[in-house]
């Protein structure tokens, strides 16, 4: 066991121990007299005045700030997704319009994220998309049969699965939705 010195001043090397700190606030390893505002680079909870560090951005090259929010949300991230491991992690939430969200409603300020992006509305018919959760009706599929088809919101609100053959000139077999109009 070690014995360190109290009453030490703001910008002092603490080691998380806010005992040590005069101020008795040990943020990011150093003595501080105040705890961080929003936006501020954090490492803990604790260091924040809202409460909340987490990850501005959801995306790998985020930094984890306090959340202006003043809360988080645990997301699952995948290494198949890019991230260096799989980890959950936690997340700023009310992320604006047009902010990354890897398919977490939770993290938009709308509660929709939408082709990998926080967006105010669902998606209208014939709109690209990437799941029926995208789509105001619910259905997203490929609009033709054809390899070179992009999946949109389906206008009837339907879609049939069809089983694709290498045979028949697709690149591999495999089944996929098709709208039904």
């Amino acid at each position: 066991s070690s014995y360190f010195c109290t009453d030490q001043p703001d910008g002092a090397f603490c080691e998380g121990t806010d005992a040590v700190c005069s101020s008795g606030l040990c943020i990011g390893g150093k003595c501080a007299s105040s705890k961080l505002d929003a936006n501020d680079v954090c490492i803990s909870n604790d260091d924040c005045r809202g409460g909340h560090c987490g990850f501005a951005i959801l995306s790998s090259a985020s930094s984890k700030v306090c959340c202006a929010s003043e809360a988080t949300v645990l997301v699952y991230l995948s290494s198949l997704d890019g991230w260096s491991s799989s980890v959950s992690s936690y997340f700023c939430t009310d992320q604006p319009d047009g902010a990354f969200c890897e398919g977490t409603d939770a993290v938009c300020s709308s509660g929709l994220c939408i082709g990998g992006k926080c967006a105010s509305s669902k998606l209208d018919a014939n709109d690209v998309c990437i799941s029926n959760d995208d789509c105001r009706g619910g259905h997203c599929g490929f609009a033709i049969l054809s390899s070179a088809s992009s999946k949109v919101c389906c206008a009837s609100e339907a879609t049939v699965l069809v089983y694709l053959s290498s045979l028949d000139g697709w690149s591999s077999s495999v089944s996929s939705y098709f709208c039904t109009d």
